[in-house]
């Protein structure tokens, strides 16, 4: 459920042709929530349901605007008043972990960045903000509160080191929904408080597009909308 709810609230990385014909499973869909934010249960899991079968037949039955169909039902559920036990629930659970298995598929990707330490922050006390800017894509970097992983760098001796990311790659919609530091210039545990990515001026170039590129250009990506 975690990786819909980040499908959700991310920006994904998508090829600008995928929302460029939205069918009526989103109309639907948006519908839907606005009728949970109003309060209007039943007529929110209905037109939700119409929605999932919108997205059923215009994508097939896993795909990921599927299991982001399903995700808002368990939350109309929820909002119902059913718990994360009840049968209904735990149906809609499933088949959104079936859709996971298929279309989310993790890989690894190192980059060079180089790291500075940035502005403190008081509700992260005893913490450095250790910053993280990409070397080959300056605009986009990543933000670390940690205790010990500035200390770290520091004695390392230089302001460039290799960072691996374990990424989430999403088969049916050929996207990058999400992304987490695994290994940031040979230390792969360290005691993080709370970390971010972000972008400075302009989104592009950006490394999750030069990724999708690279794997694209050497066949490393399904050429099927509809995994198996």
């Amino acid at each position: 459920m975690k990786e819909f709810a980040t499908v959700l609230v991310l920006t994904l990385i998508l090829p600008s042709q995928i929302f460029a014909d939205e069918g009526r499973w989103k109309q639907l869909y948006d519908e839907a929530g606005q009728l949970m934010q109003d309060k209007k249960l039943t007529q929110a899991e209905k037109k939700a349901q119409e929605s999932l079968k919108a997205a059923e037949k215009e994508f097939g039955a896993v795909h990921s605007r599927v299991g982001e169909v399903l995700y808002l039902l368990v939350a109309i559920e929820q909002k119902e008043g059913k718990t994360m036990n009840d049968p209904q629930v735990q149906d809609l659970l499933g088949r959104m972990r079936f859709i996971q298995s298929k279309v989310f598929e993790k890989k690894t990707a190192t980059f060079p960045m180089r790291w500075s330490y940035g502005d403190a922050a008081p509700q992260w006390p005893g913490t450095n903000h250790v910053l993280l800017k990409f070397a080959d894509f300056p605009n986009h970097h990543i933000g670390i509160y940690s205790k010990d992983l500035g200390e770290y760098l520091e004695k390392l001796g230089k302001d460039t080191v290799d960072v691996t990311f374990e990424v989430t790659y999403d088969k049916s919609l050929k996207s990058i929904p999400s992304y987490n530091q695994v290994d940031i210039g040979g230390m792969t545990h360290w005691q993080d408080s709370f970390s971010y990515g972000g972008v400075q001026g302009d989104e592009k170039p950006s490394p999750w597009d030069h990724l999708l590129e690279e794997w694209e250009k050497n066949n490393q990506t399904p050429s099927s909308n509809d995994p198996k």
